[in-house]
Formats: structure tokens, sequence, C-alpha cells
């Protein structure tokens, strides 16, 4: 039938018109095993199925070679074996990749199965066990766009499938994008937490007394600094008082420092606890603390450190054998009549504190600011004058 077909088509040329049924079959079947394999996704669900389809192609490659090679005999047999093989191949093939969830695999069940029913009605119509009839005198064409019509749908599903895997692969990628960045922010963020602790314990280095933890001798001259610059702004009253323990020589020299580290730390602590959330306590040097009180008035501010001073004397130190612990201090109260600057006040409270050791310790004295700057030539008035 194949020679009848071509005769035609190839009359004139001999080499073709001999070779033709060999190299049309074994094409077909080529065509047919990789459109096949790539809709079925062969390798994909059946590895044994792949390499069966890989001998079927590697054989009918071989008929072509043969048959161009002139041997006709052998070539034709390949051909024959190969379309023998073809459909009962891809058949079982659909079967194993639909039942592992190849729903594309059904499209191709049908096709196959519809085309085989009337090819089969075409044999019964030749044979002359079926009359005649549009369906039986046509069934190969019918069975064979029935075939063709169905493997388009599958093709199309097949389609469809690849960009509902492409979307899913998409959106899973997109979405741990989103985690990666969600991942890289919170770790960003982290990191960023990490490095402000670090610059602030840096900073709390840099600022603080290490053994009493208040503010270091710089730290408190700024901070009196800042503090003067907003008493001038806003014209409220300021105190100082500058605080140094009575004896304190003596204390280390009898009982040891570690005993002079666990006064300097008590005391440096009932100043935080004692004094109020806008006060400030920093250690000035050795045994000196300087203490900035805003917005506090003489004597709201001499009754807020005779209150502190009781409170260190009531301490007890296991250390010192009993031996009461207590502060001098000397105050002074910012007068915005007279310019001063943080060495004039402290200059000025110091010279208080020097009073109170020499009128007998544990005491408070007030300095007169006006005296000591213009004592030195340090006073002035507001607008600079002396």
């Amino acid at each position: 039938m194949g020679k009848g077909i071509t005769d035609p088509v190839l009359a004139g040329i001999p080499f073709l018109q001999q070779h033709a049924t060999s190299l049309l079959v074994n094409l077909v079947v080529i065509g047919a095993v990789v459109f096949s394999g790539k809709l079925l996704d062969i390798r994909k669900y059946s590895h044994a199925y792949f390499l069966v389809f890989r001998v079927v192609i590697i054989l009918a490659l071989l008929g072509i070679v043969i048959s161009i090679a002139g041997r006709l005999e052998i070539a034709n047999r390949i051909a024959s074996l190969s379309g023998m093989a073809l459909v009962p191949i891809l058949i079982s093939a659909a079967i194993v990749t639909y039942r592992k969830g190849n729903f594309a695999a059904r499209y191709f069940l049908v096709a196959w199965g519809v085309f085989l029913i009337f090819v089969f009605i075409s044999g019964l119509y030749y044979w002359g066990m079926l009359p005649y009839g549009f369906v039986t005198a046509h069934a190969l064409q019918i069975g064979s766009v029935f075939e063709v019509t169905m493997l388009g749908v599958a093709t199309a599903d097949r389609v469809r499938l690849l960009n509902k895997e492409k979307e899913e692969a998409d959106r899973l990628a997109n979405k741990y994008l989103v985690l990666l960045n969600e991942k890289l922010e919170d770790l960003v963020h982290e990191r960023t937490v990490e490095l402000e602790e670090s610059n602030r314990k840096l900073h709390e280095l840099a600022t603080h007394d290490s053994l009493t933890l208040l503010l270091n001798h710089n730290a408190i001259i700024h901070a009196l600094e800042s503090a003067l610059s907003a008493v001038e702004r806003h014209r409220q009253p300021l105190s100082i008082a500058m605080v140094d323990i009575d004896r304190f020589k003596r204390i280390n020299d009898r009982f040891g420092h570690q005993v002079g580290d666990d006064v300097l730390v008590a005391i440096a602590n009932t100043f935080t606890s004692s004094l109020r959330g806008y006060d400030i306590a920093g250690r000035y040097g050795g045994e000196e603390f300087l203490l900035i009180l805003p917005q506090t008035s003489m004597e709201d501010a001499g009754e807020l450190i005779e209150r502190l001073r009781q409170s260190i004397a009531d301490l007890s130190f296991t250390g010192t054998q009993g031996k009461r612990v207590t502060i001098s201090v000397g105050m002074i109260a910012y007068l915005h009549g007279i310019k001063m600057d943080a060495d004039a006040m402290i200059r000025c409270a110091d010279d208080a504190l020097y009073r109170a050791k020499a009128n007998g310790r544990d005491r408070i004295e007030w300095g007169n600011c006006t005296t000591i700057l213009s004592k030195t030539g340090c006073a002035g008035n507001e607008d600079g004058q002396q």
C-alpha cells in the first residue's frame, strides 16, 4: 500500500521510490516517539520507558542508514518491526505515566484508542465484513482526524500544565525572595541593635567612672556647662554641691584600698537612689563628687543635700570596724546677676567645701560667689562688664 501511495508522488526519482517505505516508516516512528516522549514527559515519569524510547529511535535511525546503504530487505524488516512495536509501546507508556499522575496521558490514550477502533472498523470494511457507509468507508480519515484533535488537546493541556508549573515556581521563588529579604532585614536590624548597643557601651566607658558608674570628670564638667546654658536661656535656678568623703585617705591607709572602693561605691549608690531623676552626679576625682541640681533653689537644694548627708552618715560598712563615714559639702547657687561659667561655679563650691572641712567636717557650707569671684577678678555682670 505504501508503495502504491508514494509511486505517483516520487515518479522520476528512482532512489526515493525504492526506499520510500523504509524511510517514511522509520521517520514516522522517530517523530511519533519524540512527540510522545515530550507529551508524556516520559523522562520524568518512567526511566525504563525513556530507555525503551531511545532504543526505538536508535533502531529507526539504523533502519534509515541501512536503507540508504542499499540493504532494502533488512531496512524494510526494521521498518516493519518498528512500526508494529510503536503502538503497543506508546499505549503502555501512556498507561504507566497516567498511573503515576500524568493526566495529559488520558488524552493520549483516548486518541490512540479511538484511532485503533476506527482502524479496526476500516479493516472489517475492506474485508467485506461491514457494509458500505460514510463511517466505514472513511474510518481511517475519521480516526486520524480524531487522533490529531485529541493529541492537540493533550498538547494544549501539557502547555497549560507547564505554564502552571512555571507560575508555581515563580510564586515559590518570589515567596523565597520575600522570606530572604525579611530575614536580611531582621539580620540588618539585629546587627544595627548590636552596633547601637556596642556604641552605647563605648559611650558609657568614655563618659562614666568604671568604679562608681557615675559620670567621670570630663563628663560631669560637660553636664554642668550644658546645665548653665539652660539656666541662662530659661532664667531658672541652679545649685551645685561639691562633696568630699571625710578622712578618706585614713580609711584607705587603715582598712585597705578594697574597703576604700566599697565606700566610694556605696556613697555613689546613695547618690543614685536619693537624687531626683533630673539631678546629675559625677565623680570629680579621687574621693570628690560633683552634684548638679537643676531647677532647684538654695532652700530646696540645702534640704536635699542635708538628707543625703544624713543618709551617708547612717551607712554601715563591715570593713571599717564600725567607724562612721561622713561627707563634707560645699554648695553654691547660680546667681543670675553675675555671669558664671562652669569653672567659676566649681571654684565657688570648692571654696565652700574647704570651709566645711575647716569648720569640723560632716557638714554643709554655702559659698559666697560674689566675694570669691571679685577676689579673683572673674565676676562680671550679664553684659560682660567686670
